[in-house]
């Protein structure tokens, strides 16, 4: 249902990154959202940006912002005027350079309601006059998780500005899903296999090596199990040589950067996250919307989506036995990992885009009632 246009709001969503994960889809999903909503909204990004390119094709508005490290000045000075001149009412950062350039503009002209949003649950930055200002101009942090809201506070952010509005996923795109017998030529797959499956970028923080090394124990007990990893990153080149180390060369599957997430997703046995840091992860939800059962670390705000024995199993981060153990149940015990399922479904629903959509509207309203 469409808001009364009375209450429209002009909303600038503030993006830095120009390739493309889950913090992009984020944006996306949470813009075409408030549109339909009734708001005025556009993305200030990079203009090569795979936002600038995926949003346009959706019919958003993009206003063309190059960003270069941190404390971009011309960056900072290109966005306060665009503010003053076409009247936002919300400025809305997405990424820590995104962030301290809204920071920038904010000293240049009035900005109504600064929002940040904060994905990550690392810790916040030293203190000093200059990081001390970025974390106390912005009106609003939206935090994507308990996680996440606690490690703000910690850093010294005051409680009543931090929001906890957790990240949603578009369930549509779980219904209809094409047969799959492509991608059982495509990973050489008989169809007779287990398949334990990742889906995060290749960073540090995911913890790949644990799940590699968890791999190492699960094969130990069933070899005919298959490992995919979907995604890709920096840290690809480091993970291949592991997996050759650990003598799973004709076990593990580097899909690379996939579209099809939810037809992949749907080959999933166990689906595994394996961070030692991580914000929230929609990919837990996908998951559990594709009807798989997840196995994770209990880390950051993943416990808010994860209850131990319930919707999935928890184990230690930085512990591959523990991992291992969890995934093993999960592939030897159907009726556990259909309970699991069953639960899972009932969580995600919780979780939607339209809810954090509107929880989202709910911070700015809160903003813009304050000043």
């Amino acid at each position: 249902m469409l808001i009364s246009f009375a209450l429209a709001m002009k909303i600038l969503h503030i993006d830095s990154e120009k390739s493309w994960r889950g913090g992009e889809n984020q944006v996306l999903l949470l813009s075409l959202l408030l549109v339909r909503r009734g708001h005025q909204v556009a993305v200030a990004c990079p203009p090569d940006s795979e936002l600038a390119k995926r949003a346009a094709e959706r019919g958003i508005t993009i206003e063309p912002l190059p960003m270069r490290g941190e404390f971009d000045l011309r960056a900072g000075y290109k966005l306060a005027r665009l503010i003053k001149r076409k009247g936002y009412q919300v400025a809305h950062c997405h990424s820590a350079h995104a962030h301290s350039v809204g920071i920038i503009a904010s000293k240049v002209t009035r900005i109504p309601a600064l929002i940040v949003s904060r994905r990550v649950d690392f810790p916040v930055g030293e203190k000093g006059w200059l990081n001390s200002y970025k974390y106390e101009a912005p009106d609003k942090f939206i935090a994507v998780s308990t996680g996440v809201k606690e490690v703000l506070i910690k850093g010294g952010i005051a409680e009543e500005k931090v929001v906890v509005v957790h990240s949603g996923i578009d369930l549509r795109r779980f219904e209809n899903i094409d047969p799959l017998e492509e991608l059982y030529k495509e990973f050489q797959l008989k169809g007779e296999e287990k398949v334990v499956g990742i889906v995060a970028a290749l960073a540090p923080h995911k913890d790949y090596p644990n799940f590699l090394r968890a791999a190492r124990i699960v094969v130990d007990r069933l070899p005919q199990v298959r490992f995919l990893i979907v995604g890709e990153g920096k840290e690809a080149g480091r993970l291949r040589r592991l997996t050759a180390e650990l003598g799973l060369g004709d076990s593990v599957i580097f899909t690379g950067f996939r579209e099809d997430i939810p037809r992949l997703l749907s080959l999933f046995d166990v689906f595994v996250i394996s961070s030692y840091l991580e914000g929230l992860c929609t990919s837990i939800l996908d998951a559990m919307a594709a009807g798989v059962p997840v196995v994770a670390t209990e880390t950051g705000g993943i416990p808010d989506l994860v209850k131990d024995e319930e919707n999935g199993i928890l184990v230690p981060p930085r512990d591959p036995k523990r991992l291992a153990e969890g995934v093993l149940r999960l592939l030897n015990d159907s009726g556990l990992a259909q309970g699991m399922v069953k639960a899972g479904h009932s969580t995600v629903r919780r979780f939607s885009a339209e809810q954090m959509a509107k929880k989202t509207e709910e911070v700015y309203r809160s903003a813009l009632g304050e000043k």
